[in-house]
């Protein structure tokens, strides 16, 4: 049986994924995580944001 995990985000966490583009916008400066995310992508992992925590979040 082969399983997949679901990596979702949520609150806090919501700031780690964003696009280095709004990214910038937001904070003044790079994702720190960027490099991390395009391995994760090449990997071929999805990652979810919770929706509650975008708008509570205001992103």
């Amino acid at each position: 049986m082969k399983l997949k995990l679901l990596p979702e985000t949520s609150w806090l966490a919501c700031r780690a994924v964003l696009k280095d583009q709004a990214y910038k916008a937001r904070f003044g400066s790079v994702n720190p995580n960027v490099e991390l995310l395009g391995k994760l992508k090449d990997a071929g992992v999805k990652l979810y944001v919770c929706g509650q925590a975008i708008v509570d979040s205001g992103y």
